[in-house]
């Protein structure tokens, strides 16, 4: 009787505990996420002028929620590209939020870098977004604070480890047309930076409008447009300039849903005078 009921207790001491495991699974929300690429890219101002490339990007996001309504989140970034040849160095962020926003701790966006859309064309992109952002500061820092009310969104930020108290700041407004300005005081490098976004769209067109002054180089300045051709692809082409460039820079892409987060995609242009192209897919998971 001792030996069955010993049992029993096992089996239900088990039970418990893998009620209690299950539970304790449910509970949590930890999700894995990521994108990839992989295709060719030229330039003929290379030493190997063609090159197959490829990239991965992958998240992974741990998450939970008090009886109060605060919420907290670890982030954890592992990328890898040919260029690399290896995993880089992962990057973590660990962020609590609520009605006042959120606190960010971590490789953190600075926060003039919050804001603004890419113009680039191409699948991985063939340096036209470089020079249209290329005073742009941005950067990692340390601690950012974001928050969104109504159609505004404000977000700051600063980096401690170096000593010099870098810090950061971008404001957008979202409608018909979205405005976001930034700005970025470099200590360490004695520069400061301000930044100004437009996006919206015109009788079908979309348009991304990009500028940048550098205390320390001048301005940089570009525009991109994007037009949907139906079935799937879309047509984008962008132009830019920087004043430390010796020549404007421009190109013409391509875009072509495959289905199941992957697209097709390819540019060719010139970027300060150097001709550039690149074909391949982007897909997420």
């Amino acid at each position: 009787v001792k030996s069955t009921t010993r049992e029993t207790m096992k089996k239900i001491l088990l039970a418990t505990t893998a009620l209690t495991m299950t539970a304790g699974m449910a509970a949590a929300e930890v999700s894995l996420s990521g994108s990839a690429n992989i295709g060719l890219k030229y330039s003929d101002a290379a030493t190997q002028q063609t090159i197959v490339h490829h990239e991965i990007d992958m998240n992974v996001v741990g998450s939970s929620t008090t009886d109060n309504g605060l919420t907290f989140s670890a982030t954890i970034e592992l990328d890898t590209d040919n260029n690399s040849g290896s995993l880089g160095d992962p990057s973590g962020v660990v962020s609590m939020g609520g009605a006042f926003g959120t606190i960010s701790v971590g490789a953190v966006d600075a926060g003039d870098d919050n804001f603004f859309g890419a113009l680039e064309v191409g699948f991985d992109g063939i340096g036209l977004d470089n020079v249209a952002e290329g005073n742009f500061a941005g950067g990692t820092h340390d601690v950012s604070y974001t928050n969104t009310i109504g159609a505004i969104s404000v977000a700051f930020s600063t980096s401690e480890d170096d000593g010099n108290n870098d810090l950061a700041f971008g404001v957008r407004y979202k409608g018909a047309v979205t405005i976001a300005v930034g700005y970025n005081d470099d200590t360490t490098n004695d520069v400061q930076v301000t930044s100004v976004g437009v996006t919206g769209s015109l009788s079908g067109i979309g348009y991304n409008v990009a500028f940048t002054d550098d205390s320390a180089v001048g301005n940089a300045y570009g525009l991109g447009i994007t037009y949907g051709m139906g079935n799937g692809m879309s047509l984008r082409a962008g132009v830019a300039n920087a004043d430390a460039d010796t020549d404007a820079s421009f190109g013409l892409g391509m875009t072509y849903s495959l289905g199941g987060g992957a697209t097709l995609a390819g540019a060719l242009g010139s970027i300060d005078g150097a001709n550039k192209a690149d074909l391949g897919v982007n897909f997420s998971f």
